[in-house]
């Protein structure tokens, strides 16, 4: 197992589709894509479920998935390759540095599906406070984050954030997406995670915000 993760890694290496934390690309998305499409981020990609499904829609968009996970970032940056998906690129960080990969409202839209939930450390929930104000710098004011998550505690904290955070506005809140079958197709949208949440009978919860900007 040791051993093919590391094939992996080494072969991350050449893929030109896929960026990591020594690469200086702030500032040079445009460049890499050759156009000024919108930009959709998925934050904490895993194998890049959202990543891959809304650029096959939207040839248009240009789409890039995030996660330190070198072995799921493999499998969603080589599947891109293969089927010559020239308008996606994976950036493999920590989430925490978001900021130092992306200009100030460069960013149209994000994903973050089935985050970790980290029961014992609430600030580095994806929809903590620090992170909110991180997104708020990179997403324009008129950018849609979707969150997902099969997690009632974690979905509850996210919720109250978004509520007595300044400057958030909830467009969409569903506490059972799969008895709501008549949402947006990208909504809908399963990942591998989902999958196997929705098969143990878990409910999946999902909110839509903004960040409005906040005057002086």
């Amino acid at each position: 197992m040791a051993r093919n993760k590391q094939k992996k890694f080494n072969e991350i290496d050449q893929m030109p589709n896929v960026f990591q934390t020594d690469d200086k690309i702030k500032g040079n998305w445009q460049s890499y894509f050759k156009n000024n499409n919108p930009i959709t981020i998925e934050i904490g990609c895993g194998y890049g479920d959202y990543t891959l499904a809304l650029a096959k829609k939207y040839p248009n968009r240009n789409f890039i998935g995030i996660d330190i996970k070198g072995a799921r970032i493999w499998r969603g940056a080589l599947t891109a390759i293969e089927e010559n998906l020239t308008n996606v690129a994976f950036l493999r960080i920590r989430c925490e540095f978001l900021d130092n990969y992306f200009m100030p409202n460069e960013l149209d839209c994000a994903w973050i599906p089935f985050s970790d939930p980290f029961p014992a450390k609430a600030s580095r929930r994806l929809t903590s406070p620090r992170f909110l104000e991180c997104y708020r710098c990179i997403f324009k004011d008129t950018s849609l984050l979707h969150f997902k998550t099969d997690n009632p505690e974690l979905f509850e904290y996210t919720i109250e954030t978004l509520n007595t955070t300044k400057g958030i506005r909830i467009h969409s809140l569903i506490r059972d997406l799969k008895n709501n079958p008549s949402q947006d197709e990208e909504v809908l949208i399963e990942t591998v995670y989902e999958k196997r949440h929705i098969a143990m009978g878990r409910q999946i919860f999902y909110v839509c915000f903004s960040l409005d900007t906040i005057d002086n």
